[in-house]
């Protein structure tokens, strides 16, 4: 694909997205499409019947009495079985292994139920106990050759074997489409294909590509007539040119397998002349789709609307291209409410297992996660153009689960930037960012994002470019190289040969990764024998950077839907209500992680954000949210947030709450000592908690409390704070919470949160957590935090403001 016709797809997209996205996120949650996709498999299943058919004969046919030749068998079976398959049914249910092997035995013969089977098994093939296994492993390998040999001699299929017998009549594109589809699936299984096949249907389809970039159906029979001896005398229309599209991707990937690489001199390889066709057939065909976009129909189809056939096809081309828009419309989004809108109640689509699958076809590959976006920018972006499409792939697989990519404009919100935790930038050209676009590199990783920037091909000038990036972006922190003991290196595989890598860390977490060596050309080639090494540090930065925390759908938001017993609750403060928070400094780290201003933050989810020197960027406030939607904004709570401040300056008339914290160290000289007590016996409130629930910080606390005169008390489950019945407030009841990763095998069984009441004889003023509330409610991810589940940390804030109110 030209990579400016790209630049300006998403141009246009970021031109609209102000006023389309927010009403469409109203519209449409993830938790709604999961919903239609359980309600169409749910109906798929009533389908059944007990032989493991989804029909009574066991053949589709246009009317009753249907010659037993223009029968298709097994129609029915290999469309409900790719449904259910791409829609994550376990093959180990007892009635997908019924319909697996009922699927099986079927004597197919045509191609839109060869190609489903081919689909079916190389997706399943590796699940499949050794007997199935090696049953589905012969049938494919016979399907697939039946594929190649149906190929008529402009290569072309139609709708049955005979077809490869005529050039000019009986073929069409959506059988060619199809089949091409079933032949991609099954050489990513492991069975070898025929270059040449690719080749005739790839030279079939840019010869036959209409003048407006679209394509119609094809060689009807019964179409020729004087004025059109070739029957094309269809226009373009939607489900076609998607599928044409996509068509494309799979030939080009085949046939051009690994272009950009080897690098020679610190440059990509240049690329094949004839790559240029294939590429503006390609970027052609996609302003087609971006021109005639529509959710509703078919665009221009004139005989049969397959509104879900065309969507399904639209799926096809995002994803292989890695676009969220066509043009100004984001098809995932757009397709999915009309898709759920559209489903019946008895949980089909039109009462057909046919359309039925292709909805969930289309509901659950576009739902899938992303794992990273890929920037695009002025400059040389693009080199290597499989490599993150590669690469999530690789990472699918080894997660068992669908995962996608995405390409992505710098002009774009950050908020957008967050449909995935990782923003990967390979560069061969310096590129040209405005200072806006850079400060967005800021702002991502300021709101929870991680980098990955690759310096294309080894370059130097890029290397040294992207290092004095850093220096002016970030200047608090150093780029360094990784260590051997980086828990990149064991986040998830166990990589024995690690390259060299350098990364920024703030003191909580390591936000930007920096190759200065190729690591794209692997992934671009996909070279997993020779370099998985490469592929599994793919793996462990989507793990090492969310944390364990499974990567989101792609319309599920930032945040989970908020728990029922918050959402529910009713809060109210005590007499005051308006509070102020002054994060006190010491002699430690006790700025670590205030880039993320998760205070701000905090008040912002009250409802308030007064946050004078800490305001928060209304970009963090949008990738955040607000978590509990009717509850902690509901509390009447007004915070104000200081950012830093000294001991000595601390007045409870001004400061109602001390916030004391770090990870790294707690030094105190002795008149902040004294300073901080005096302010506690004046009718402060001290709120002390260890960043990251670092014990290190957890022992140099205790004497500190000492020094203060305050006795350490565990919280009972009786306490005010966790009952959420205060006297003059009321708050949540958080007896019962929910940790991080890295807390939860500590935890089994510690439902109750670990907090402690600083006391003054017998008098309440202060609380301590041993494990961290304030980054946690940002809802942003560090490696081995321990602390609380977002909502939860947030929770347990809220009723320790509302305690302070009402003191």
């Amino acid at each position: 694909m030209d990579t400016r016709r790209i630049g300006m797809w998403l141009l246009a997209a970021a031109a609209a997205l102000g006023a389309a996205a927010p009403a469409a996120r109203a519209e449409l949650t993830d938790d709604d499409i999961q919903a239609a996709i359980d309600r169409g498999v749910a109906w798929l299943w009533t389908q059944q019947r007990p032989n493991g058919w989804f029909s009574d004969k066991g053949w589709f046919g246009f009317g009753e009495n249907v010659a037993e030749d223009k029968r298709t068998p097994g129609a029915h079976e290999t469309m409900a079985m790719l449904g259910l398959t791409f829609a994550g049914v376990s093959i180990g249910d007892p009635r997908m292994l019924k319909g697996f092997d009922a699927m099986l035995d079927f004597e197919l013969r045509d191609v839109y139920t060869i190609a489903p089977r081919v689909m079916v098994i190389s997706r399943l093939l590796k699940k499949l106990d050794r007997e199935r296994r090696e049953r589905a492993w012969e049938i494919l390998k016979k399907d697939v050759k039946w594929l190649q040999e149906a190929q008529n001699g402009v290569g072309a299929w139609g709708y049955d074997y005979e077809a490869r017998l005529h050039d000019t009549y009986g073929w069409d594109f959506s059988n060619t489409q199809m089949a091409v589809l079933g032949l991609s699936e099954a050489e990513m299984a492991g069975v070898e294909i025929d270059p040449k096949v690719m080749l005739k249907v790839q030279t079939l389809y840019l010869d036959r590509q209409r003048d407006d970039g679209g394509w119609n159906y094809g060689m009807r029979p019964g179409f020729q007539d004087k004025d059109h001896p070739d029957g094309a005398r269809e226009g373009s229309y939607g489900s076609m040119t998607a599928a044409a599209v996509a068509t494309l991707f799979i030939t080009r990937d085949f046939l051009y397998r690994g272009i950009g690489c080897p690098c020679k001199s610190q440059q990509s390889d240049k690329l094949p002349r004839d790559l240029k066709r294939i590429d503006d057939a390609i970027d052609r065909g996609v302003d087609w789709l971006a021109k005639h976009f529509d959710v509703k129909i078919n665009p221009l189809g004139s005989r049969f609307h397959w509104k879900l056939y065309w969507l399904y096809s639209c799926e096809r081309v995002g994803l292989a291209a890695g676009l969220k828009y066509f043009g100004t419309h984001d098809w995932y989004r757009e397709g999915a409410a009309e898709v759920v809108g559209s489903q019946q109640p008895s949980g089909s689509w039109e009462n057909l297992v046919w359309q039925t699958s292709y909805a969930l076809c289309f509901l659950a590959k576009g739902r899938a996660p992303i794992l990273a976006n890929k920037l695009k920018f002025k400059g040389q972006w693009h080199n290597h153009p499989r490599d993150l499409y590669n690469l999530a792939h690789y990472v699918g697989g080894q997660k068992e689960q669908l995962i996608n990519w995405q390409i992505i404009n710098p002009q774009v919100p950050v908020a957008e930037w967050h449909d995935s935790p990782i923003l990967y930038i390979s560069a061969e050209s310096i590129p040209e960012f405005t200072d806006e676009e850079l400060q967005n590199l800021r702002r991502f990783t300021d709101t929870g994002g991680t980098i990955l920037f690759e310096a294309s091909c080894g370059n130097r000038t890029i290397a040294n470019w992207w290092k004095t990036t850093c220096e002016k972006l970030w200047p608090e922190w150093e780029l360094k190289l990784l260590d051997r003991d980086h828990p990149m290196w064991t986040a998830d595989a166990q990589i024995k040969r690690p390259p060299a890598m350098f990364g920024l860390s703030d003191g909580m977490r390591t936000f930007v990764f920096f190759s200065a060596i190729d690591i794209s050309c692997p992934w671009n080639t996909m070279a997993v024998a020779k370099q998985r090494d490469v592929f599994d540090l793919g793996t462990n930065l989507y793990v090492y950077s969310t944390d364990h925390r499974p990567l989101r759908s792609r319309l599920a938001g930032s945040r989970p839907s908020p728990r029922k017993d918050y959402a529910e609750a009713s809060l109210s403060a005590g007499p005051k209500a308006t509070l102020t928070l002054a994060r006190l400094k010491h002699g430690g780290d006790w700025y670590v992680g205030r880039h993320y201003k998760a205070p701000a933050l905090l008040a912002q989810a009250l409802g308030s954000g007064e946050g004078g020197a800490a305001a928060v960027d209304p970009l963090a406030a949008a990738v955040t949210q607000t978590v509990i939607e009717t509850g902690a904004a509901s509390s009447a709570l007004k915070l104000t947030v200081i950012e830093e401040m000294e001991a000595k300056d601390l007045k409870p008339d001004a400061v109602q709450v001390a916030y004391l914290a770090g990870r790294q160290g707690l030094m105190m000289a002795e008149a902040d000592v004294q300073s901080l007590r005096a302010y506690l016996a004046a009718g402060g409130f001290l709120l002390a908690e260890a960043v990251m629930g670092e014990p290190k910080f957890d022992a140099e606390f205790r004497p500190l409390a000492a020094a203060l005169g305050l006795q350490v008390r565990p919280l009972d489950k009786e306490h005010p704070l966790l009952t959420g019945a205060m006297s003059g407030a009321v708050g949540y009841k958080v007896t019962q919470v929910r940790y991080r990763y890295a807390l939860r095998a500590d935890r089994i069984g510690k439902l109750q949160p670990e907090l402690f009441g600083l006391y003054s004889g017998d008098t309440m003023v202060g609380v301590y957590s041993p494990f961290d509330l304030m980054y946690s409610q940002t809802g942003y991810d560090a490696w081995m935090c321990r602390g609380y589940e977002d909502q939860d940390a947030l929770a347990i804030l809220t009723n320790i403001l509302l305690l302070v109110s009402s003191r």
